[in-house]
Formats: structure tokens, C-alpha cells, sequence
């Protein structure tokens, strides 16, 4: 997993990118970690279960929840995708490209996705409720 951080706010955690190669593949125990950290308002977890993993019925019970922010993952299914993401400051720090399997998180920060295979695939989590574009984004220059 990559971690990346604010070059203006050095212990600021802006984005995080996950593989797939790093943690999907050959694990041979039943494990579940936690990606995001417990303050951010989207949590992602991963799970490595193996055949007859049990998660007793359950459902979650009201707890209220302030956000200031919304917070976004792409999950990568099929085809491949480039993202780039920038700083507290819209300043751009790197780009990569994810494979199937592989996901990114942004907690903080700009980000943008270009996608670069026809027919590509991608789950697209994000904290809500979204109130649409015009309310929501402002747009990098």
C-alpha cells in the first residue's frame, strides 16, 4: 500500500493506493485490515477469507455522523485506469495507473481519473449524501 502525504502539510495523509499484487494474492490465512484510519469519514477495509469464513448476521446501529467533507475510492474490476493527485494546494504530486483489483482512496486533496482501456470497470465509493456537481466539486485549473 502507498501512502500519500501532503508536501504542504507534511503529516497529512492525502490519498492511498492499494494493490491488489500486495495484498489479494497468496495469502493463506483468513485476515481483515483496517486501510483508512478510524477519523476519516470513508472507512475501507480489506478482508482475505478463505473457503467457510463465517460473519454472524448482523446490522448496524444509529450513530450520528458530522462530515465536513466528502471522501472518495475507486475500486478497479476491469481494464485500467490513471489517476493523478494533488496536494492541499492543487498542486499536482504524481500519477499512477491501477490494474484490476487495485483501488485508491482520497481523504484530502484533488484527484482525477483518466480511463485507458475501452470497456473498463470501476466501483465507485464516496461519502454522502452528494448533493450534485454544481454543490459539490470545484473544478482544478
Amino acid at each position: 500500500m502507498e501512502t500519500i502525504y501532503s508536501i504542504q502539510d507534511p503529516e497529512r495523509v492525502l490519498h492511498k493506493i492499494c494493490r491488489w499484487s500486495d495484498f489479494g494474492q497468496g495469502r493463506g490465512k483468513n485476515f481483515r485490515d483496517n486501510i483508512s484510519s478510524k477519523d476519516e469519514p470513508l472507512q475501507l477495509g480489506m478482508i482475505v477469507g478463505q473457503q467457510d469464513r463465517h460473519f454472524p448476521a448482523h446490522y448496524h446501529l444509529p450513530v450520528e455522523r458530522i462530515t465536513e467533507t466528502t471522501q472518495e475510492c475507486w475500486v478497479v474490476i476491469t481494464g485500467r485506469v490513471m489517476v493523478s493527485y494533488y496536494d492541499v494546494d492543487n498542486e499536482l504530486i504524481d500519477s499512477a495507473v491501477l490494474f484490476p483489483g487495485d483501488c485508491f482512496i482520497s481523504y484530502a486533496g484533488g484527484h482525477e481519473y483518466k480511463i485507458l482501456e475501452n470497456d473498463t470497470f470501476v466501483y465507485e465509493f464516496k461519502t454522502g449524501p452528494y448533493v450534485g456537481k454544481a454543490e459539490d466539486k470545484e473544478f482544478i485549473k
